[in-house]
């Protein structure tokens, strides 16, 4: 589905509002940010990969290493990324989409604790 968006001055532009596979993307979050090759889409897809797994690694690792009075200025960070990422996800772009969910997963596996997985021992004794 396409709708038309009004851009003010600039004139009319159509954005796609349904999930697509599409090497053309844009705007991705600005509205310089946009992809007409398959060169341009694997840059894309990268930095939104690696702006994901920045994300995780705010939240599940740097968090602690923050002194405690400082941590607010590491969840803005986190925020400030996360909501990045979901504007990124609104281009309905579906390599952009699959880019977030591997960073996400990828950042996960990289930063999570190690006390956070399940105890084997306690399941055993059952």
């Amino acid at each position: 589905q396409r709708y038309t968006v009004d851009r003010g001055g600039e004139g009319m532009e159509e954005m796609q509002m349904s999930l697509n596979w599409s090497v053309k993307v844009g705007p991705v979050v600005f509205s310089w940010w946009q992809t007409e090759t398959v060169a341009g889409l694997l840059a894309d897809v990268w930095i939104i990969f690696l702006i994901t797994v920045l994300a995780e690694a705010v939240n599940r690792k740097f968090m602690d290493m923050i002194p405690y009075k400082w941590r607010s200025i590491g969840h803005a960070i986190h925020v400030a990324l996360s909501t990045f990422l979901m504007l990124a996800l609104m281009s309905f772009n579906g390599w952009i989409i699959l880019a977030i969910i591997l960073g996400h997963v990828f950042g996960y596996q990289m930063f999570r604790k190690p006390e956070a997985d399940v105890n084997t021992d306690l399941i055993s004794d059952c």
